[in-house]
């Protein structure tokens, strides 16, 4: 039987994150990972990178007064999602003339963009695209950059993102009624890999 998830309300201010990371980290503590120390190690390292990502994103993206963290850790997955109330994801193309001329995009995305996939962010190395999976939802994925590194400049706006699906197997955004913004994410630790800095994420 499956466990349910943990549930953490806390104020929308970066003063409590280590409240939230404290306790989604003494959980994990306590599990029994079938990891190499080495991969232990790295897995503790990536899991504090994704939390402090998570809530620093619906800190400085949403409007409300708290945000509800819902953590689900075994020794098999790590799944964690922050809700927040505000505006909606702004897909902002890093070029927006290979994107219909669109500069910005907020949901509810419209119909004949579903199955469609933006750059959000590029550096010299790689990009995260966002695929329009429906009206109020987006998955994120990071590709190698085709990016001229003299523009490097005008496209670090999600550079968050960018870590985040680097690390995470799967990422999701929705946006749901009562302008809820929740950001979804899942960690396959039973065949666990660690980021590589140097391949940008999970192949």
């Amino acid at each position: 039987m499956a466990e349910e998830d943990k549930i953490l309300t806390v104020p929308r201010s970066m003063n409590h994150i280590h409240n939230v990371s404290d306790a989604i980290y003494d959980e994990a503590l306590i599990q029994k990972y079938n990891l190499s120390e080495e991969d232990k190690e790295l897995f503790f390292a990536e899991l504090k990178i994704l939390i402090y990502e998570l809530f620093s994103n619906s800190v400085n993206h949403t409007q409300g007064d708290t945000i509800i963290i819902r953590y689900n850790l075994s020794p098999d997955e790590f799944k964690i999602s922050t809700e927040g109330i505000g505006r909606g994801f702004k897909i902002k193309p890093t070029d927006a003339s290979k994107f219909h001329g669109i500069s910005e995009l907020y949901p509810p995305f419209p119909e004949k963009y579903f199955g469609s996939e933006v750059a959000i962010y590029k550096d010299s190395d790689y990009s995260v695209k966002c695929f329009i999976v429906s009206d109020n939802t987006l998955t994120f994925h990071v590709h190698p950059s085709d990016l001229d590194p003299g523009k490097l400049s005008e496209v670090n706006e999600h550079y968050g993102i960018f870590f985040i699906s680097s690390i995470a197997d799967e990422v999701k955004y929705e946006f749901l009624k009562g302008s809820k913004e929740i950001f979804s994410v899942k960690l396959n630790i039973k065949n666990f890999k660690p980021r590589s800095r140097e391949m940008g994420g999970r192949k």
